[in-house]
C-alpha cells in the first residue's frame, strides 16, 4: 500500500483543486488511483483543469463523495499533465482500482483525446526554510570571521580540502551559484575558481550575499513547481541524452546542497584553528537558534 496521500486511502473520489493564473481556485470532483509515489487520474484533453495545472502546478486534494461533498482535510501536491508515453502505468492503476466501471465510463470518450495527469507530494516548505536559513547563517559566519584575516593568512596553504581558506570559500560560494542555476534549470555560469583570480574574504562575502539571494529565490520557485520525488538533472545542461546516474530526485539534490555546505565549512573551521584564529561560536543549529532568539 502506498504511503503518500494516506488521507485518500480507501476513497473513491477526490475534490481536485486547480488554480487560475489569478489565484482563483477551481474544484473538480474526479476519480483517482494511487500509483507508486503519486496520485493519477484522467480526463479529456480540452479539460480546463489541464490548462490550469500546466500554468500553476500547485494543486490540492481532498477526499469527497461522488457529488463533491468534502469528507476530510485537503492536502497540497504538485500536478503534472503526463505525456502519452507515460500514460500506460496511470491507466493501469485506474483500471486496477475501478475495474469494469473504468472501462464503462471511458468507453464513450475518444481514446485519442484522453489525457492522464499525476499529483506528487509537495515539498515541506517550513522544514526547508529552517535548513537553508541555518546553512546561510553558518556560511556567513565563516566568511565574516575570514574578513578579519590578512590576505596572506587567507591564502596560506593548509593542506585541508581545496588547500586554503581562499580556495575553499571560493568553491563554496561558486557552488551556491551553480545550485541556483540548476534548480532553475539554467546552464550554470562559469565557476569562480576557474577565472584565475585570487579573491579576498570581503569580496567573497559580497558575492555570497548575491548568490544566497539567487539561491533562495530558486528554492522558493522549486518548492512551488516541483515534488521532492521529481527528477533533477545533476548536470550542466538538460540537453542531449542524460546519464541515469546524473538524474536524482529533488530531495536528494537538496540534501546534497546542505551536506556540501557542512563539508566545506568544517574544512574552513579547521583551517582557522590551524591559524590560531578559531570561530566566535560553534556552527551548530543550536547556536543558530540561540542567535535568532537573541536578535528577536
Amino acid at each position: 500500500m502506498s504511503t503518500v496521500f494516506e488521507n485518500l486511502q480507501g476513497q473513491q473520489f477526490i475534490n481536485l483543486t486547480t488554480y487560475r493564473k489569478s489565484g482563483e481556485p477551481v474544484v473538480t470532483t474526479v476519480w483517482f488511483a494511487h500509483e507508486g509515489d503519486r496520485i493519477v487520474g484522467t480526463t479529456q484533453q480540452q479539460a480546463g483543469k489541464l490548462k490550469r495545472m500546466r500554468g500553476t502546478p500547485r494543486v490540492s486534494l481532498a477526499p469527497s463523495t461522488f457529488n463533491g461533498q468534502v469528507l476530510g482535510e485537503a492536502v497540497d501536491g504538485i500536478g503534472r499533465v503526463l505525456p502519452a508515453e507515460e500514460s500506460a502505468a496511470a491507466e493501469a492503476a485506474l483500471r486496477g482500482k475501478y475495474g469494469a466501471r473504468y472501462d464503462e465510463v471511458t468507453a464513450n470518450s475518444d481514446r485519442a483525446t484522453r489525457v492522464f495527469w499525476e499529483v506528487k507530494p509537495v515539498m515541506n516548505h517550513p522544514f526547508l526554510d529552517t535548513l537553508f536559513a541555518y546553512d546561510r547563517w553558518a556560511t556567513r559566519t565563516i566568511l565574516e570571521a575570514c574578513v578579519e584575516l590578512t590576505q596572506e593568512e587567507f591564502e596560506q596553504p593548509l593542506h585541508i580540502g581545496p588547500g586554503s581558506l581562499e580556495r575553499t570559500l571560493t568553491h563554496l560560494v561558486s557552488t551556491q551559484f551553480f545550485f541556483a542555476d540548476r534548480l532553475d534549470r539554467h546552464v550554470p555560469r562559469p565557476r569562480l575558481e576557474k577565472d584565475g583570480r585570487t579573491k579576498t574574504a570581503a569580496e567573497l562575502l559580497e558575492l555570497f550575499t548575491q548568490a544566497d539571494l539567487e539561491f533562495n529565490a530558486a528554492i522558493s520557485r522549486t518548492i512551488e513547481a516541483h515534488a521532492l520525488t521529481e527528477v533533477l538533472n545533476w548536470t550542466a545542461t538538460d540537453e542531449g541524452p542524460i546519464d541515469p546516474e546524473d538524474q536524482i530526485p529533488y530531495a536528494l539534490a537538496l540534501a546534497q546542497m546542505i551536506d556540501h555546505g557542512i563539508q566545506h565549512r568544517t574544512q574552513a573551521a579547521d583551517m582557522l584553528e590551524l591559524l590560531g584564529k578559531g570561530l566566535p561560536l560553534a556552527l551548530s543549529p543550536f547556536e543558530w537558534d540561540e542567535a535568532q532568539h537573541s536578535q528577536a
